[in-house]
Order: C-alpha cells, then structure tokens, then sequence
C-alpha cells in the first residue's frame, strides 16, 4: 500500500507541475517563481477525479477576460493564446463557444473581452454586464499587468483582484473561474511587483475555494523573458504556452466535476427542461401533456418529453428582463395563478398578463424564477417534494433549493 501511495504521490506531483495548476494550499517558497511544491493535500483526489467526467460530454462557453494580453496582442495573428486554446478544446468536448463582445484575430470563433490596456478597475466596469448578457460558465481572468506596469495603486491591486473575482462569481455562481498568475515582465520592476501580487492571487483564489466557490489558480511561469515579445506581451510561442496552461485547467476543472450546462435560461437559447436544485431528477412538468386552463404544474421524473419543456420569450412588461415560459406543447404558458404564497402553478393560455411573466435570476446552484404579480415569491416545489406528481407553486423566496431551477 506505502508503495501505491509513493507512486500516486510521484505521479500528482508530476502532473500538477505539468499542469502548471495549483489548487491548494501546499504551495510554498519565497516567491511565485520558486517551484518548489508540495503534494500533501489532495493527492488521490485529484488523480482520481481525471477520469470522473468525460470532457467529450461537455458543453463550455467559454469568456477570455483581461487586457490586452487576452485580446492577443503582439502576436502574429491577434490570436494570442485563445486560438491554439480553441484549437485544443474544440475536439475535446461536446460544444465549444468562446464568448465576449469583442472579436479578434483569424480563429474559428474570435469572440472575447479583452480590453487593451485596460486596469482592474476598468475590467470590473463593465464584468457583471459582460458576464450577464453572455453566461459562461468558465471564466479565463489574465488582469493586472496594466496596475503593476503602470505603478498604478499597486498595493490595492490584490484587494481589487479579490474584488472582481467576487463580482464575477456574484454574476454567474455556478460559473467555474480560473484565474492566472499573470505572466512575467523582463522589467526589474514590474516583475517585482509582479511576483508579489501572484503570491497574494494565490491566497485570494484558495479562500475562494475554501468557501466552496469553483475557482483555481493556474501559473504562467512557462512563459520566459525568452517568450516575450516587447518585455510584457508574449510572442507566438508565448501565447502558445499560455493556452497550454489554460487547456491543463480546463481539463482539470472538467474532471472534478465543476463545470455546469453551458446555455443559460432565457430566450433565443432553445427549449429547457429545468431540474429543481434538490431534485435533480426531476423535471417540471405539465401534468398529463394536457392544454387546459389551469392545468397543474409539477415536478416528474426526468423524460425529456414534450410537456417538461419551456420555451422562455421577451414579454413587454415594466420593469423589463421578464420572460414568458410556455411549454413547447403550445400557446400556454406557466402562470402564478395568485399573488400570495402557496397560490399554485399552473398553466393557462399565453395572454402577456403578470402571472406569466418570470424573471430568472442565476444563484448559486440554479435560477429563481420570480412573478411580475409579486416579485417576493419564487417558484417553489410544495414541501420539498421529490416525488413524482409533487406540486409546484409560488411562495416567498428564501434561497432553499427547492425555489433554484436548473436548466
């Protein structure tokens, strides 16, 4: 058994230095750049949890977020790292999507947001509507080298790092995030502070993940003053680097387990069936497949059928960001027959009313889905039922598993 276990350790050990990803607390030296490593905690674990989800299974939208080290500049093609990352995922997994406002360089799918020369301030001005509007559910964060370059309130950057990444999960809580130590500079300087703020990154990612947040840490330190091509940009075979250090994480993140439907709720995204967070394996469900008036809305074992899938569409109420529901069976539409706690669900005729306008807001774990006629209650499996035929209503929010939906 001592021999099994010296192998598993020397095989981690091996792997995560490969990797170039740190997920815990076993790190240690004077600065980043030392790699002296200890494989303690989490050895089994994480060989274990390699095998635990098939990558070819999985759905990812991807969002590059940072600077202009994400935009890709100084390469050859304004790819930068996305397009050799793109190139290793899109045959790894089910669907690939990168995601962004911006497009950049010649690869397949171009769409990022990163924003040239922009600090941590700026990148968390526009970060909750970026991740809003396009859900990924991984986040690749590169962001600080502009502060430390730039002296530009350096001994705040870690905090404001800590800050934005808080602000992302707060966006999108299932969202898995990783985040770099930010690469090198060949100048003295920076990378002093460079050095300094990686370490201080380290401890902000681990008491994220100590909270039970899907977030890790993955190192740079490949990337060489050799790499550079203007002393903070890499070259090609730089960028080249990074996306093998993001595709080890990936794959990382993939295999633990962590990484969630890739499409969120809302329309233009094809029909749902949504799963109540406490009972996965259920689905909400138009009772019987029939279209009548105020036929009940329930929770049912998981088929994929016709009458548990919704179709979420725009509907012109105030305040907007509310959706119609209605189930691909036909025009009716999933309605909160009442305006006080434990008025049930059901299914009427799509007429445009309140009671069948929802907002759906992400949790951690799942969405709400709120009432326009009373934006207090929730969408609510009655009693915590897991069975076939539980009902479902309305009832006043209180975060309980039973009120988070997942698509």
């Amino acid at each position: 058994m001592q021999i099994f276990m010296n192998i598993i350790t020397f095989l981690t050990t091996i792997f995560l230095k490969k990797c170039n990803i740190f997920i815990s607390s076993s790190r240690a030296g004077n600065g980043f750049r030392d790699k002296s490593f200890s494989p303690a905690i989490g050895v089994v674990s994480v060989l274990l949890t390699l095998t635990a989800v098939s990558a070819h299974s999985q759905n990812l939208r991807v969002m590059p977020l940072g600077d202009s080290i994400t935009s890709g500049f100084r390469s050859s093609n304004n790819n930068g790292y996305r397009g050799p990352l793109y190139d290793q995922l899109v045959g790894q997994v089910k669907t690939l999507d990168f995601v962004g406002s911006i497009r950049d360089g010649v690869m397949s799918d171009p769409e990022h947001e990163g924003h040239s020369g922009w600090r941590i301030d700026q990148i968390a001005s526009i970060a909750t509507g970026a991740i809003t509007q396009y859900r990924p559910n991984i986040v690749l964060l590169h962001i600080g080298s502009n502060d430390l370059n730039g002296n530009f309130q350096v001994d705040t950057a870690p905090n404001r790092l800590a800050a934005l990444i808080d602000q992302i999960f707060a966006a999108a809580p299932d969202a898995t995030v990783l985040v770099a130590a930010i690469i090198r500079s060949s100048n003295d300087t920076t990378e002093s502070r460079i050095i300094s703020y990686n370490n201080q990154t380290r401890f902000t990612v681990e008491s994220r993940a100590n909270q039970g947040k899907h977030i890790a840490l993955v190192s740079m330190d490949s990337v060489t003053n050799a790499d550079l091509s203007d002393g903070l940009h890499p070259n090609d075979a730089g960028y080249k680097k990074m996306a093998d250090a993001w595709n080890a994480g990936v794959k990382l993140v993939i295999a633990k387990g962590w990484v969630g439907d890739s499409t969120p709720i809302g329309p233009g995204n094809g029909a749902h069936f949504l799963h109540p967070a406490h009972a996965p394996a259920m689905a909400l469900d138009d009772y019987a497949a029939d279209l009548r008036y105020d036929n009940p809305i329930i929770i049912w074992q998981s088929q994929n059928s016709a009458n548990q899938s919704w179709v979420f569409s725009n509907v012109n109420v105030t305040p907007s960001g509310y959706y119609n529901i209605a189930t691909s069976l036909g025009a009716f539409c999933l309605s909160a027959s009442g305006t006080t706690k434990g008025s049930p669900a059901t299914l009427r005729p799509c007429d445009g009313s309140l009671a069948q306008a929802w907002r759906a807001t992400p949790q951690t774990g799942g969405y709400t889905l709120n009432p326009a006629n009373n934006t207090e209650l929730c969408l609510d499996v009655a009693a915590w039922g897991t069975t076939n035929n539980s009902p479902v209503n309305v009832w006043t929010c209180n975060g309980g598993d039973n009120q988070k939906w997942r698509p």
